[in-house]
């Protein structure tokens, strides 16, 4: 997803969770810097915050056949029940994938695995940020203590500049926006070289993606515009609507004995399942290049690629909403303990 479709996920989780009144301390911590989502957001796919590396395949868990002989192969086996059923009835691509036209059943009694690279791997980049966060809000300064009764004790040894302001908070927030999302790009969880950027597919659909959501989101207009928090919010909520989303205004919790990283797994998977809907999975298919036309042309390729907006988009926005908010309730809990 390039730069502009970043910043206004980030920006739609945070109205999505205002209009859920549930967090109202975190809402009032991301709109107050609303405008850093454009930078915050993306962040992660900047080459000079990756040590120099591509700026285009540092974010994947690209996902292929185990050999049916392989003695793991079990442990990657997912059928639509059991896929389905974790991921829950929120989000999009679960609702999508149970209905039994899409994907046959050998697709699902086949095992899958992801060999991201280090650094590469999406479930790890989402719990890795999402524990440093916790920490990060635990040495909050004042005012970003402010937004829960009591204070962590231990912090008063802290120098001032040791604690973590509510600007940092908010941008590590937005930078855990940028991975969750992509793990729900179904091209980042396919292994096939026709998923790679270059191939076309890949690259097409992110930039439809990038011009249904617009320019107001760049990182080089939203920093400087004159609208307010609230205005800004108001915007990502219309946004959406060239997506034809709808949301329920909730955001599930993540069920005890899950965790962040195996949710996002999960997700991965189902985009996964997504693109193998998109491109048809071929074992053995020596395809280097799927053009975006081949995909979504003609009647049938227009409401597929509707399917798609609306799943992708959709789902990018809540599983967002859903990881912030158990950072943010896990960070209150824990204060709670410090008490």
């Amino acid at each position: 997803m390039n730069q502009q479709t970043h910043a206004w996920i980030a920006l739609r989780a945070t109205a999505l969770l205002e209009d859920a009144g549930e967090n109202p301390q975190l809402v009032r911590l991301l709109s107050t810097y609303a405008k850093d989502a454009a930078v915050g957001a993306w962040l992660p796919d900047l080459k000079s915050a990756k040590l120099g590396r591509s700026d285009v395949d540092n974010h994947i868990f690209k996902m292929k056949p185990l050999p049916p002989d392989d003695p793991q192969a079990s442990r990657f086996i997912a059928n639509r029940q059991a896929l389905t059923k974790r991921l829950g009835p929120a989000r999009l691509v679960s609702q999508y994938l149970k209905q039994p036209e899409q994907l046959p059943e050998a697709w699902w009694a086949t095992p899958y695995k992801a060999e991201a690279k280090p650094g590469q791997h999406i479930p790890n980049c989402v719990m890795g940020l999402r524990l440093t966060l916790t920490d990060l809000l635990l040495m909050g300064d004042s005012q970003l203590q402010i937004l829960i009764p009591g204070e962590v004790e231990f912090v008063r040894k802290l120098h001032a500049e040791a604690r973590t302001p509510g600007q940092q908070a908010a941008l590590y927030f937005f930078m855990i926006s940028h991975f969750v999302a992509d793990a729900c790009m179904p091209c980042h969880c396919d292994a096939r070289k026709l998923a790679s950027y270059a191939a076309g597919l890949h690259q097409k659909l992110e930039e439809h993606w990038g011009d249904t959501v617009g320019k107001y989101y760049k990182d080089t207009k939203l920093p400087q515009c004159a609208d307010s928090p609230d205005q800004i919010l108001k915007k990502a909520r219309e946004t959406g609507d060239g997506f034809d989303l709808a949301f329920k205004n909730s955001v599930p919790k993540i069920p005890q004995g899950r965790d962040a990283w195996l949710e996002m797994v999960d997700v991965c998977r189902g985009s996964f399942a997504l693109a193998c809907i998109m491109v048809p999975f071929k074992a053995g298919e020596p395809a280097t290049k799927c053009k975006f036309d081949d995909v979504f042309g003609g009647a049938a390729g227009k409401q597929l690629l509707a399917d798609v907006d609306r799943i992708a988009m959709h789902d990018a926005v809540l599983n967002t909403a859903i990881v912030w908010k158990e950072v943010w309730n896990d960070f209150v809990e824990l204060e709670k303990r410090q008490e």
